[in-house]
């Protein structure tokens, strides 16, 4: 049994139950918009359903589990929801009709997927489970009224636009003038700081599901090129990736390779 904290009460759950056995994904409500909002009453999932229905306030989620490699949300899904992720990793992309993908942004436990869907019934991306997911869907517009009614919604919510613009500004950036070296290295320091800040690793090591491919998409780089540029960090010992745990092992040079 695990003892998980959340909205300031003690819960025990048990992670050998479920599908959250042998995970290291535990839940966590850490910068989570929707707990901030009082629009959430906590992670309490129904395992033997894998799916539940609850209600915060005047909030009415739905929460599932989804197993990694699992589309969460279709890019052309039509629903009034918002979707935060309680647990694991998700993808937020865009995808051409040829198939090909650009993720724009890796979700981390205790995120919405995008502020889009607060505004939007479609917002135009798919989301998709990284490692395992417990995700939890609110309806939009109980959603948003929660916003309004927080005396800090408003705050809250440019923050996120902000941030995601800033994430935007800086993939733009990526794409136009840097290097491929300095993008992976940019994307493991901020995945790492990200990890971090919400108490899921230490320092310098920090779960890391992603594969290749997900680098890949994330950088606009190919597979091929993502193996050899992990290869020579490796090499060059400046991380460690193995039982889908990253280690950062040169710090220093890692963030030189990211200036670059």
């Amino acid at each position: 049994m695990e003892t998980v904290e959340t909205l300031g009460i003690s819960q025990r759950v048990s992670v050998s139950e479920g599908r959250l056995t042998g995970s290291n994904y535990l839940p966590t409500c850490s910068g989570c918009i929707a707990r901030e909002i009082g629009a959430c009453a906590g992670f309490s999932p129904n395992r033997a359903a894998g799916r539940h229905r609850v209600t915060a306030g005047d909030v009415v989620s739905t929460g599932q589990y989804f197993p990694a490699r699992r589309p969460i949300v279709h890019q052309r899904e039509v629903a009034d929801i918002v979707p935060v992720i309680c647990t694991g990793w998700a993808a937020s992309a865009i995808v051409a009709p040829s198939g090909k993908r650009r993720i724009l942004s890796i979700l981390l436990a205790g995120e919405i997927a995008s502020v889009n869907f607060v505004f939007e019934s479609c917002s135009g991306r798919a989301i998709e489970a990284v490692s395992e997911v417990y995700c939890r869907k609110f309806n939009r517009r109980e959603f948003q009224a929660a916003l309004r009614k927080h005396p800090d919604g408003n705050t809250l919510l440019s923050k996120l636009l902000a941030k995601e613009r800033e994430a935007s500004d800086q993939m733009h950036l990526d794409l136009a003038r840097r290097s491929a070296e300095a993008r992976i290295a940019r994307l493991i320091l901020h995945l790492s700081a990200r990890a971090q800040g919400r108490g899921e690793s230490t320092a310098e090591a920090f779960a890391f599901p992603l594969r290749q491919q997900h680098i890949a998409d994330a950088t606009g780089l190919t597979t091929v090129h993502v193996c050899k540029i992990l290869t020579r960090l490796r090499a060059e010992k400046c991380v460690s990736i193995a039982n889908r745990q990253m280690r950062i092992l040169d710090r220093r040079v890692l963030h030189e390779i990211a200036d670059q």
